[in-house]
This record gives C-alpha cells, structure tokens and sequence, in this order.
C-alpha cells in the first residue's frame, strides 16, 4: 500500500491541452502565475512552496496532431485513434508538469477549467 504524506496529487505528471485561438500562451503563463500567487497566500504546507511558473510546468506551443502522435506513443492501448482528435487544432498550448506531483492539486484543477483536456501521463 502506498502512503502519502503532505503534498498529495491526483496525478503524478500531465499535460494540459489549451486552444491556442482562444488563449495565448502569454495568456496562460499570466493565469497560472496569478494561481501561484493565490496559491502561496492559501498554503499550509510550507514543505510544498511554489515561486514561479518554472517550478511547475513548461508552456509552450504544440500542434494537435504532435500531441495525438505522443498519446498513440505513450498509450499501448490507443491502437487506433485517440478518443478525441487533438489534430482538429492547428495550434495548441501545452502545459506540461516537469516533474511528478510538480503541479499542485489545486492548480491542476484551475488549469482544467481552460484546457480541452488534461492527459494524465503516469
């Protein structure tokens, strides 16, 4: 059984798939730097602290169907097609996370509410 202590995610790494005609990756970089900030005034867990963007994630821009290409990599079990067609757009912005667990809960969840979707990669 595995126990957690402090910090807990529901994924140890992801990538969020933003539509770039819709938000920037200025645009994204801005939002997730304001959860930081916000993040840091709510914080109890003083062994979990985030300073910058840098820390949790690396934007940037991606095609639909480079991010389609990585999921029939990555998923033995998408033999065929991904479920959803990210090569519909042209552009995207990806957030991915640098490390397990480097975006916290509460952060992923915000994200979540801009992305197309979030894949959870481990």
């Amino acid at each position: 059984m595995k126990v957690r202590d402090g910090f807990v995610s529901n994924s140890s790494s992801s990538s969020f798939i933003i539509n770039a005609e819709e938000y920037s990756e200025e645009k994204v970089r801005l939002f997730i730097e304001k959860l930081i900030e916000a993040y840091s005034v709510i914080n109890t867990n003083k062994n979990r602290e985030v300073n910058n963007v840098d820390d949790i994630c690396s934007i940037y821009e991606s095609t639909g169907a480079a991010f389609d290409a990585k999921i029939k990599d990555y998923c033995s079990y998408c033999t065929n097609e991904p479920s959803i067609k990210y090569c519909d757009y042209k552009k995207v912005i990806r957030v991915d996370s640098v490390g397990d667990n480097s975006i916290p809960w509460i952060i992923s969840n915000a994200i979540d509410g801009i992305a197309i979707t979030r894949q959870h990669w481990g």
